[in-house]
């Protein structure tokens, strides 16, 4: 298995699996900012408050992990990714979500209230339901099922 093999300008050919990643991850992040705003402007304190760190904050924790599945699948070129990217996904967001909810409640007390999981809870939602769009989406153009072609379909 190669990694990251480019023949030509991944982004000038619109099928590219980079090119696909690259889309994926600017509409991730769109979806996420849109969290965030919501949150911060229905805060109190607004767009500058204590609430909007914490969703902004929230908001990354489930970001960077959509972003490393999405350009990894791209990099290995997996056919038939749908499941693996699902799962990828939900479990590599999973530790980035747990392990910044037990950070900021170990090491950054003061930002630490009871709104702060219900934001990471929030945003971990709309960060599996985009993703899981974008699988679903690509298993219907191609034609086929998410667990098509693999052993556990037998």
């Amino acid at each position: 298995m190669r990694f990251f093999v480019m023949e030509s300008d991944p982004l000038s050919d619109r099928t590219s699996p980079f090119r696909r990643a690259i889309i994926r991850c600017a509409k991730l992040a769109s979806a996420m900012a849109c969290v965030w705003f919501v949150i911060a402007v229905a805060s109190e304190g607004g767009l500058t408050g204590r609430a909007s760190l914490q969703a902004g904050f929230a908001s990354l924790l489930c970001l960077v992990p959509g972003w490393l599945v999405f350009l990894l699948v791209a990099g290995y070129r997996v056919p038939n990714s749908g499941l693996l990217v699902m799962l990828a996904g939900t479990g590599l967001r999973m530790v980035f979500a747990g392990g910044g909810v037990l950070y900021v409640k170990s090491l950054q007390p003061e930002m630490w209230t009871t709104s702060f999981p219900l934001f990471v809870v929030l945003c971990y939602l709309v960060a599996l339901v985009v993703e899981t769009g974008f699988v679903i989406g690509e298993s219907a153009q191609a034609g086929h099922t998410l667990t098509e072609g693999s052993a556990a379909v037998e």
